[in-house]
């Protein structure tokens, strides 16, 4: 099975719109970058094995780079085909997808900084 490429929003659709096309390229430059730090699997070796709260927070980075980077591509198809309002529901996610990896780095942050690792390793 051949995988997909991924696409962004299109610069046809983009400037027919009247919209700024090197803002737009911009963010399918950074939806490339992103696709290209998922991973398939994550070994538990290394510092995975000697750390149950690495292993976790990488996993968790797959996780929202997975989310990321569907919901933003789904975000551009939907604007390319004319969907405006599927569109936007795609960015909102996106939005509170990344509210949520924020969210987390500063709790993660402050636990990291208070060694309060007991509540991450359950």
């Amino acid at each position: 099975m051949r995988p997909r490429k991924l696409r962004g929003f299109n610069s046809s659709v983009i400037r027919a719109a009247g919209e700024n096309w090197d803002a737009v390229r911009r963010f399918n430059q950074v939806l490339r970058r992103l696709d290209k730090k998922r991973a398939k699997n994550i070994v538990v070796k290394g510092q995975f094995a000697e750390s149950k709260l690495a292993w976790k927070a990488a996993i968790l980075q797959q996780v929202l780079l997975y989310r990321c980077v569907g919901v933003a591509s789904g975000c551009a198809q939907m604007w390319n085909f004319g969907n405006a309002l599927c569109s936007v529901l795609a960015a909102r996610a996106l939005l509170e997808t990344i509210a949520l990896a924020l969210d987390f780095e500063k709790n993660l942050q402050d636990h990291v900084s208070t060694r309060d690792f007991e509540k991450w390793m359950s």
